[in-house]
């Protein structure tokens, strides 16, 4: 029995592949469950699960095999091929075509594929195609079929809704069965949940899959459990390195870790608003530690020196940077670990690429990098998914323009809206109309102030006003310069 392939450079077989996506899958519906409840479809994960089950299926096909290992191109699409074998699924029509889509559009978007490999019976050498490659899977059936016979046993539900599929004869055409209609709906108006979120998360979930798992990453990393004494070990290291010791939690930072929902807060520079952020981001923490965190900020110094201020605190795996030159830093500071410049390039390529993806907890950006979702940038579907029930950390909100504030906080109410994300809104000076704005937009939130008093022990610059005008003081400018 010959062995199938699913990758080249390195090999992987299409069992391991498969068993590898699955972990994935698990790992995802261990740490983020909640998924089900955003997409308003309680069988979400059982869906998900057969599309990542059978998304990779035509691979067998003889001409992709031939593609791996003598580079000849197949001029094919092996998700066409797979999106076929869901014709076993024990499940009613619409869960039938969203899983289909799923597997179908887990590589291209419908528009690429009706336009590059057309395979409806309307365009006739296109329908002629996709049956011709279809009988590219027999010389392959047996091998196939025992990779078929574990779906039953992988399934994490006590009864499969799915047996394998006999023969070739018996695969249907996804494109006349699920896409055509999927079309038709969306041209006629007639939009249904999986024209909405429960689409768009399965697919984004489907690519997350299949995207980590060929990344060698079989897992969500988890948040950090207990955040809050990590955090308090940290502040009080740091304080025993400058010679000092750490008396305990200010008054803000403490009503802020016991804050459920949103907050906004307003604090001075250096009085510890980054601590008071991380402790609510702790107390708003799922109990499968599965929220993503992201920390957003305006400017790109300000979100290195954030990043590498993190990642002392919840280590390098568990959190990323993302920014116009987040790559050129990371190869950067690989340079500087003495990696040579190819090893820094390939490796700040791959840290950068696994940072857009599901797996790490916390995330250090500027706000363009989660606009781009909403402007159906390539994987926006995969970056829903991740923010759904995101904990949100805006720092510094006052900083940006007219335009980018409005983009903001449209976005905000979405998320808030559709997607029960939880924000932190943060700032030395809110201005009172941007603060009404954000109230507009989040509804009920929690705001928390330092009092006066305590605000002065972080004064940082003191003003004193001299009477007259500038040209008035000339002499004691030029005499105060003089004695250095």
């Amino acid at each position: 029995m010959s062995i199938l392939l699913a990758k080249s450079n390195p090999s992987e077989t299409l069992l391991d592949h498969t068993e590898n996506c699955l972990s994935v899958y698990e790992s995802l519906r261990e740490r983020m469950p909640f998924l089900a409840d955003v997409a308003e479809v309680p069988d979400f994960f059982e869906h998900l699960f057969y599309a990542v089950a059978l998304h990779d299926f035509g691979k067998a096909a003889t001409g992709f095999q031939k593609q791996l290992s003598n580079r000849a191109r197949w001029n094919f699409r092996h998700e066409i091929l797979s999106t076929g074998f869901v014709v076993n699924l024990q499940f009613p029509q619409d869960v039938k075509q969203a899983i289909a889509l799923a597997i179908l559009t887990h590589h291209k978007d419908i528009e690429t594929l009706r336009e590059k490999y057309p395979c409806l019976p309307q365009n006739e050498h296109g329908y002629q195609e996709w049956q011709r490659r279809v009988t590219e899977l027999t010389p392959n059936w047996d091998a196939l079929m025992d990779i078929q016979k574990r779906v039953p046993r992988w399934c994490p539900t006590a009864e499969c809704a799915w047996t394998p599929v006999d023969s070739p004869d018996q695969l249907i055409s996804g494109y006349q069965e699920f896409l055509t209609p999927y079309m038709n709906d969306l041209e006629d108006g007639e939009l249904t949940s999986l024209h909405g979120t429960y689409g768009m998360l399965l697919r984004g979930c489907m690519i997350a899959c299949d995207h980590l798992a060929s990344a060698g990453k079989n897992e969500i990393q988890p948040a950090l459990d207990s955040l809050q004494i990590h955090l308090m070990q940290h502040v009080e290291q740091k304080a025993k390195q400058k010679g000092t010791h750490f008396q305990g939690w200010e008054s803000f930072q403490k009503t802020s870790g016991e804050t459920t929902g949103q907050l906004m807060l307003s604090a001075p520079t250096g009085s510890g608003k980054t601590e008071a952020a991380l402790l609510w981001s702790d107390k708003n923490q799922g109990e499968t530690f599965g929220n993503r965190v992201f920390y957003v900020l305006p400017y790109t110094a300000s979100i290195n020196a954030m990043y590498n201020r993190l990642k002392d605190l919840v280590s390098d795996d568990k959190i990323g940077v993302l920014h116009g030159k987040a790559a050129y830093f990371v190869y950067q500071q690989l340079v500087d670990k003495e990696y040579t410049q190819r090893e820094a390039a390939e490796s700040a390529r791959q840290e950068i690429s696994l940072t857009r993806k599901i797996c790490r907890p916390y995330k250090v950006l500027t706000p363009f990098q989660l606009l781009k979702a909403f402007f159906g940038i390539r994987g926006f579907e995969m970056q829903m998914a991740e923010m759904s029930r995101g904990l949100f950390i805006f720092d510094e909100i006052h900083a940006y323009d007219p335009h980018t504030t409005a983009l903001i906080l449209t976005m905000v109410g979405h998320l808030r809206r559709d997607y029960d994300a939880k924000f932190c809104i943060m700032t030395a000076t809110m201005p009172q109309f941007l603060k009404q704005m954000i109230k507009d937009t989040l509804g009920e939130l929690a705001q928390i102030e330092m009092p006066p008093e305590e605000r002065n022990r972080f004064t940082r610059h003191r003003i004193l006003l001299l009477d007259g005008n500038i040209h008035d003081a000339i002499p004691e400018i030029v005499d105060r310069l003089s004695q250095g």
